[in-house]
């Protein structure tokens, strides 16, 4: 209730306008998000199909059954967020209907995987580490043929690749190694 509470009652100040068309709510426990699906997102939400005032929301769902982004078009309204189970093996689905039900299409991005509890941490800093050690880019949730239509960016999106060394942040990596959650002797 408190998450309906704080989203209902912020959207109305980072509601889109005609200076930004869209808005994206980015999970702050979603770290491994691409850069390319928030960008595609975004343009995603503020482009006209077809010479028509219709444009899309995007909603990346997590393992979980939540989401780390959700990107709005302009015209989108409060009650999108109305009515949404937050805190549910259901959220996702809960606010792709409330914005739905409002008229609005929703495209899916990939599906990801967010920090909420301490394991999720720790699986985060396993692949951080792995990623540190090989020097190169990780390995994620892979199927065995590599076509896993979760994992699978939309069209119109580069190819997901794994979290990048380049690309985490430095402060989390010596945050978690100063809690002793990081070993790199592993």
């Amino acid at each position: 209730e408190q998450t309906r509470t704080i989203l209902h009652s912020r959207y109305g100040d980072a509601a889109p306008s005609d200076f930004a068309p869209s808005v994206a709510f980015v999970g702050m426990d979603a770290p491994e998000l691409p850069l390319s699906e928030i960008s595609y997102a975004l343009e995603l939400a503020s482009r006209r199909e077809h010479h028509e005032c219709k444009r899309k929301a995007y909603l990346n769902p997590s393992h979980d059954g939540g989401y780390g982004m959700l990107c709005l078009p302009y015209h989108a309204k409060t009650a999108v967020f109305e009515g949404v189970r937050w805190s549910d093996p259901l959220t996702a689905v809960s606010q792709i209907k409330a914005v739905t039900d409002c008229g609005i299409d929703v495209e899916l991005g990939s599906l990801m995987r967010d920090i909420d509890e301490a394991e999720d941490l720790l699986e985060f800093a396993d692949r951080l580490s792995v990623l540190r050690r090989s020097g190169s880019e990780g390995g994620g949730d892979k199927v065995a043929d590599g076509d896993d239509v979760l994992s699978r960016p939309p069209r119109g999106v580069a190819p997901r690749q794994a979290l990048q060394i380049s690309s985490y942040c430095k402060h989390s990596w010596m945050a978690m190694k100063e809690l002793g959650i990081i070993d790199e002797d592993r």
